[in-house]
Parts: C-alpha cells; structure tokens; sequence
C-alpha cells in the first residue's frame, strides 16, 4: 500500500518533450503505484492549482495524490463530480495550515507510536529537514506559506471529500465581463446619473455575490476581477466622456446664444451626450433662450430708453427707444458721453436730464451682480417726465393765480362794501350779500390753495402736544364761536399727549373741524372738544349738535366738491378734504359720527410717542 512518487522535466533533454526521474530500483516494482508531485505556479508566484492527470501524451501520468486515493480506495475511477480543467488543473482545497495532525517518522519507526493510530489512516511521508526547499507560498486565508506534505495532504483531502471547484473558462469569464459592460452602457446612455452610479454598486455587488453562489451551489469559479475592473474603468471613461461632451454642448450653447443673429430655435448638435443629458440640457438652454427672447422682448418694447453695460461702463445692449433717442450706433459707447455729462461720468441715480429736443428725462439704474456678488454691470432706464414736469410748472402757475390773481379783487370787493356800509343811499341787504359772497369766495379760494400746497409741501416733523394743538385751533375759532354765541368747551388733561406731527396742518385740521361745527351748528349750541390717550394712541374728538352732515355726504364727507344737499346751508368741501389729507400725511386716522338728531363727531387718532 505504499505510493511514490516521481519527479520529471519539461522539456526533457535531447529534444524529449519529457524526462521522468523514477525511484531508484527496485522500489518502482514494489510500489503499488506513482504519481507526479508537481505544483503549478500562478503568475504572482502563488500555488494555487494542481494537473491532476497529465493531459500530454509524452506525460499521462497521475498526480501522486490521484495514485493514492485509487490505491487506498481500491478504486479505479474517479468519485462523480469531481471537477477539473480541460487543461487538467483544478484548484487546491486549501485548509489553514496545521488543519492536519503530524508525528516524526523516526517516532514510528522506533515504535513509539501505537499501530492503531496509524491503522485505516492515509499516512504521507515528506521532507521536511530544513533546507529541502519543501516550503511554498499559498493564499493567505491557508496561512501564506505551507510545506510540500502539508499542500499534498489537503490535495489528498479534497480528492476524499470531493470538494474541487473548478475555474470557469475564460471565455466565460470574459463574456460576463462584456455583459457587464454592454448593460451599463446602456444604462449609461438611457438612465440619470444616480440611477447609474446605484446601478454601478448593484452590479458590483452581484458580481461578488455571484461569485460566492456559483463556488457554494455549482462549485464553478467565475473569478470577479475582470468584471469588477470592467465597471470599476468604465464608470469614470464615461464620466469623463459625458463631460467632455457636456463642456462641448455647452460650450456651442453658448456661442450660439451670444450670437444675437442666430436664430433661438436652432440647436446645437449633441453628439456623446446620453438622452437623460441631452433632454436636460436642452431643456435648459431652451428656457435660458425662451427667457432671454422674453427679456430682450420686454426691453424693445418698453417706451422708456434703456441700456445695459458692462463692468467697465460701455453699453452691450439698447431697446428701440434709447436709439431713437441717441440715433445708432449707441453700443459699444460711454453713457455718460452720449449725455455729455460733466467729464463723462455715469449719470447718478434719479437725476434729472434735458435732451437737446428739450426732454425732460429721469435716470434710474440698477446693479447687475455676477457670480460671487461681483460687479457685472448696470441697467439704466431714461423715463421722460416732460409731461409731469409741466403739469407741475402748470399747477404751480395755478397757485400763483389762485392765490394772487383772484385773490386780489375778492378782497377789493369786501374794502368797497365796507367803504359803502355806511352811506344812507346805499342798499345795506344788497351790499351784506354781495360781502357775503365775496367772503364765501374768499374762503373757497383759500382753502382750495391751502389744500393744493398740502400736496406739494414737505411734511415738517416736531414734537407736539395734542392738547396744545387743540386749544390752538380753538383760540382760532374764538371770535367765530362769540359771534354766533357758541361755547366751545375743552378739558384738558393732566398728562402730556405727545405725538410727532406736523403742527401748523394740524392745527388748521383741526380748526377746520372746529370751525365747521361752529358754523353749521345751531345759535347757542355747545362745541365739544375732548383729548385722550389710548392703546399707544392719542385721540381728540369734535363733537357738535348741529343737524349733521347732509344725507348725500354721509359715505363720505371728504369729498372734494362732493354731493351736497343744495336745501342745506355747506361748502364744496374742501376744508373736510384739507382735514383728510392732512390727517394721512401724519400718519393718523380719521373716522366720523354724523345724525340728524344728535349732531357729528370727528374722532382723529395718532401714535403715540414717549415724552422727552
């Protein structure tokens, strides 16, 4: 039962293809059977695989370990399933090293051993005197390095157990490669690139799992590297020819968009990109050219002039307006040197400026802001005011007029009537109404000047207090209120109600209120005037008990030159119109009370502010 093995030469000498080094005799006619001890090395210097049968005709030998498991089994065939290469080479069953119990041949050989240890058992015989050259490099997982005998042994081993995996052929191994590489091609031209990227790690994962199912359920060995480096190269080659692509789309999309002659329909070609890219990005660029054929339509047909500058001032971009106001040719030039203005400069914000046709324009500009809030540019728009600025000029000489020229012979109507009062031939009724009337005139006069400068004049803010304000109006009214033999009463209270305001509107406001509940109240009746504080406000309130206000003037009493019952005595209207506006010019509120039976009451409320 003892087996030997043999040790031979490729290529033999003397042009044999193989030379066999036998035992020396007679130990090859003793020996139940031999076999070849030779391990095949991979390219990085691993063991890894045996030639279990010699697949040469000069060398149809088995392996020594294929001799032994015949011998030892009594058998001539192999067990079923056992897997090998049509080369011949199988892959070693490699346990960790020392998986096998090992004694000293001297030990059985001096009888030290008991023959039942040994008996039914595979016993192999190796060298392993230092300096036999017996130790081999295996994969880590078996320990990195193992002896000749221990290698032999596992061999052994898998052939008992029948536990061989076989390689895959490679041109298997490489079609799965390709399979890889087509589908994610594919994927690649059709899918985003998140879609990718996970399809990318999916494949790999499957690749390796595969890998582990196919040794564990078929015992067939696709090795993963090929495929697994395929995707691992494939994935940045196409992310870089995608933006290699992508920089040359854009790059097109933009000169195409720069040049304003070309038509924003026509696309630039998209030669490399994948659909999901070409669909976005012309997506995009269609918007962008959608938008900015909507700018520069919004631009041509505003009426106003506008520009559009550089960084360094000169102007890119001009409607049809700021060519009708400057002539062609305006781009490429200096702003400020179209509008000759002093050295040059760019005109400021809300300046007013006169073309040489005697337009009045206004310049406003807003910042154009590039990437990090740099400086890109401005747009300027010239609007024309020449209109605005003669109906301001034309209400400024109706002011004049109103204020002077018909002013003027009111008041010389009222010198004559009280030069004549006095005369025994003169009709005294004819003469008070026609004083009356002149009167009327005047107030309506004054009133529609005070109304009209209220507009135009700049609020002059101060602090106040509204009880202050309100006796000033009442002191105003005093000779009217004797008159027509009216008490006006007001209470003053103890603490300041303090408000920023304008006080001379204010006052006459009020003195309007006050003056009108004087005037159409009946003889004798009472005026109240009350002033308080409330919720961070300060209010005061005219009250009356009069008739209230006409019917038609109820909604609203404000009114300029608004309905009046021509059965009552009122006026145009334009005393309650002062008192609104100036009530909303600082910043208060206004609301009203009005019956027939009990009179009217103005409420006027104001924020309220800290005393100093």
């Amino acid at each position: 039962n003892v087996v030997l093995p043999f040790q031979y030469q490729i290529p033999g000498s003397n042009g044999r293809e193989v030379d066999v080094l036998q035992p020396f005799a007679p130990l090859p006619s003793v020996a139940a059977a031999m076999g070849h001890v030779g391990l095949n090395f991979d390219p990085d210097g691993i063991v890894r695989r045996v030639e279990l049968q010699g697949h040469r005709k000069a060398f149809p030998f088995a392996h020594l370990m294929e001799a032994t498991r015949k011998v030892g089994l009594g058998k001539s065939e192999q067990p079923a399933g056992l897997a090998s290469l049509p080369s011949g080479e199988t892959l070693l069953p490699l346990l960790p090293r020392t998986s096998y119990r090992t004694i000293p041949a001297v030990s059985i050989i001096r009888g030290q051993v008991a023959a039942d240890f040994i008996k039914g058992k595979f016993v192999l015989v190796g060298a392993t005197a230092q300096g036999m050259a017996d130790i081999f490099p295996v994969p880590a997982s078996a320990g990195s390095s193992m002896s000749g005998v221990e290698i032999q042994g596992n061999l052994l081993n898998g052939l008992l157990a029948n536990r061989f995996v076989s390689v895959a052929d490679e041109a298997i191994i490489i079609a799965v490669a390709l399979v890889a590489i087509f589908g994610l091609m594919t994927a690649f031209w059709r899918f985003s690139p998140r879609a990718n990227l996970l399809l990318s790690l999916a494949l790999i994962a499957i690749c390796l799992a595969g890998s582990v199912l196919l040794v564990v359920l078929l015992r067939v060995w696709v090795p993963p590297g090929p495929t697994l480096l395929a995707i691992l190269l494939l994935y940045p080659l196409w992310g870089w020819r995608r933006l290699a692509a992508l920089d040359s789309f854009i790059g097109n999309e933009a000169r195409r968009l720069g040049d304003r002659d070309q038509a924003f329909g026509e696309q630039s070609p998209a030669f490399g990109l994948d659909a999901v890219a070409r669909m976005r990005l012309q997506g995009v660029i269609g918007e962008l050219a959608d938008r900015e054929s909507f700018i520069a339509s919004v631009i041509g047909a505003a009426p106003d002039a506008i520009f559009v500058t550089d960084g360094d001032g000169r102007i890119v971009l001009a409607n049809a307006s700021a060519h009708t106001l400057f002539g062609e040719g305006v781009t490429g030039k200096m702003l400020g040197e179209l509008m000759k203005t002093d050295a040059g400069a760019m005109p400021e914000h809300g300046a007013e400026w006169t073309s040489p046709a005697g337009k009045v324009l206004l310049t406003s500009r807003s910042i154009l802001e590039g990437n990090q809030r740099a400086f890109a540019g401005t747009i300027f728009s010239l609007s024309e005011i020449t209109t605005i600025r003669d109906a301001e000029r034309e209400r400024k000489e109706t002011l004049e007029f109103l204020s002077h020229d018909m002013r003027s012979p009111q008041a010389a109507i009222v010198s004559l009537v009280d030069g004549t009062r006095h005369s025994a031939s003169v009709d005294h009724t004819l003469l008070a109404r026609i004083r009356s009337y002149a009167l009327q005139t005047l107030q309506l006069t004054d009133d529609f000047v005070q109304l009209a400068r209220l507009e135009t004049a700049p609020v002059r803010w101060d602090i106040h207090d509204l009880s202050d304000l309100m006796e000033e109006a009442i002191d105003a009214n005093y000779a009217l209120a004797k008159s027509k033999s009216v008490p006006i009463s007001f209470h003053r209270k103890a603490e300041a109600l303090v408000v920023s305001a304008d006080g001379a509107t204010l006052v006459r406001a009020l003195s309007n209120l006050i003056g009108n509940a004087v005037k159409y109240g009946s003889e004798g009746s009472a005026v109240s005037c009350t002033a308080h504080s409330t919720r961070g406000h300060v209010c005061c309130e005219i009250a009356d008990r009069g008739p209230g206000l006409p019917q038609l003037r109820l909604k609203d009493p404000f009114g300029r030159f608004g309905h009046r019952d021509e059965s009552q005595q009122g006026g145009a209207g334009l005393g309650l119109a002062f008192v609104k506006r100036a009530v909303e010019i600082n910043l208060g509120e206004i609301s009203w009370t009005s019956s027939p039976h009990e009179g009217t009451c103005f409420t006027l409320c104001f924020t309220a502010v800290t005393a100093p």
